[in-house]
């Protein structure tokens, strides 16, 4: 079974994330800042990192660096309302979905990042 950490501050959108894959057979670890998903990563199988670029403590962005330091090959999705390329730097997510988005095509990136892997 694959696991995907989702990452978000709001308990709402996480809950909602968790609900979309519910029926895919995949399991879903959800964390609220980059920390505690930096934690996760570092102790548990995680196969996609799906996450709000902007948080407290610890921003998506800077997640993403420090946990590709721990496992290079763990696919990103990134959600976000405000990153641009100029902000990723050197960064190379598998997506980035812009708000506001679609359930649907959300749930279609995260298969297509899974399946990949």
């Amino acid at each position: 079974m694959k696991r995907i950490l989702v990452v978000d501050d709001k308990e709402e959108v996480r809950m909602v994330y968790t609900l979309l894959f519910a029926d895919d057979e995949v399991d879903v670890v959800e964390a609220e800042d980059g920390l505690v998903a930096l934690d996760i990563v570092k102790t548990e199988s995680i196969d996609l990192v799906l996450s709000d670029c902007k948080m407290p403590r610890m921003s998506g962005i800077e997640l993403m660096t420090e946990a590709q330091k721990i496992k290079p090959e763990l696919p990103f999705v990134f959600v976000s309302a405000n990153v641009s390329a100029d902000s990723l730097g050197d960064l190379k997510p598998f997506s980035v979905i812009p708000k506001p988005f679609n359930l649907g095509d959300l749930k279609i990136t995260v298969q297509r990042a899974l399946n990949e892997k």
